[in-house]
């Protein structure tokens, strides 16, 4: 079986974290997450249903509805925030036959998203 390999990518930001999780708290509608989890120094966003995955099947939906998780990090030093973003799928069960390559590009673009969204706003 493929196995999905979880997308990470790593930001270096001359702002404080506050500014950085207030950008991202505001963008989290754009780009179609929900926020689970907010710390201090994480934040955790949800993507996508699993529910319509599995009544519509993974194979036909849109990328935008496959289940994924962006675990989100924040250190921060003097003059820099170091921003963590890992996506990890949340397929629970089941085959993933026929669409783990449109899975793994999903959790790709996402990454994408969420940087774009740090960075740009």
């Amino acid at each position: 079986m493929v196995e999905l390999v979880p997308v990470e990518r790593k930001i270096s930001i001359r702002e404080e974290i506050n500014i950085i999780k207030k950008r991202l708290v505001e963008g989290t509608k754009s780009i179609k997450g929900k926020i689970i989890k907010e710390d201090s120094n994480y934040i955790e966003i949800t993507f996508g249903s699993l529910l319509k995955s599995r009544l519509i099947g993974e194979f036909w939906v849109s990328k935008n509805t496959l289940p994924k998780k962006a675990k989100i990090e924040f250190k921060s030093d003097s003059s820099r925030t170091e921003i963590n973003i890992i996506v990890v799928h949340t397929h629970k069960y089941g085959v993933m036959w026929g669409y783990t390559e449109t899975y793994q590009k999903a959790l790709e673009e996402t990454v994408e998203k969420i940087a774009d969204l740090i960075q740009n706003l």
